[in-house]
């Protein structure tokens, strides 16, 4: 009867992970340069969504952000990088992101209302993508100055 009950869990567990999963992501951040690069190359689940809970800290100002289509990528995909309060510091120019590889309109500068960089201090910063298309992919690329 256990044996029984742990192939059906087993089963229900690898369904329900393909099916409701939640794509995945990683980040790479490089040492301590004044100026650096996040990058974030993710994968998106069946309903074309991006989201998890890996975070990666940053320190600094963020100058722009550079979104990388992979193959096959729907049109005017959303994008968000939240912080802990679940602010988008991308200040919204991830939204509506273009499927085509090179153009300007994939570097963006995120700024506040009233024309400011975004400083972040010690953000824990995670990606969300949202109607990307079934499993596609793509890279976030967050361009920071540290501090002075």
């Amino acid at each position: 009867m256990k044996k029984i009950l742990f192939i059906i869990l087993s089963i229900l567990l690898f369904f329900s992970s393909s099916v409701f999963g939640a794509g995945s992501y990683t980040i790479t951040s490089p040492g301590t340069k004044e100026h650096y690069t996040v990058e974030i190359v993710w994968i998106s689940d069946g309903s074309g969504d991006v989201s998890g809970t890996k975070t990666v800290q940053v320190s600094g100002v963020l100058l722009g952000v550079e979104f990388i289509p992979g193959t096959g990528l729907s049109d005017e995909y959303v994008v968000t990088v939240t912080n802990a309060n679940g602010v988008d510091v991308l200040m919204g120019v991830g939204a509506s992101c273009s499927n085509v590889a090179t153009g300007t309109g994939n570097f963006r500068t995120p700024l506040t209302s009233d024309g400011a960089y975004i400083d972040l201090f010690k953000a824990e910063l995670k990606p969300v993508v949202a109607a990307a298309g079934d499993t596609k992919t793509g890279t976030i690329r967050l361009y920071i100055k540290r501090f002075d």
